[in-house]
């Protein structure tokens, strides 16, 4: 079984998640992030100061980088 690991925790209440509303008016989100590679540079460098396991990191990388590919990130 593995450990859970408090600084990758979140608390957010998701009660109203599933209740009906009104729909909202929708508009188009330009997203301005950073690049998938430099986010995936900065969450590992986090597993690794939190004690990750190296197969678990490398794990993450081989799906993160997975996805980008098929997606055309």
């Amino acid at each position: 079984m593995s450990k859970k690991n408090a600084s990758l925790t979140v608390n957010a209440d998701l009660s109203d998640l599933f209740i009906e509303q009104q729909p909202k008016q929708q508009r188009r989100l330009v997203a301005e992030g950073m690049p998938i590679e430099k986010a995936l540079v900065t969450i590992t460098r986090h597993m690794e100061a939190t004690g990750f396991r190296e197969r678990t990191i490398s794990d993450y990388r081989l799906h993160v980088t997975h996805f980008a590919k098929i997606t055309g990130r």
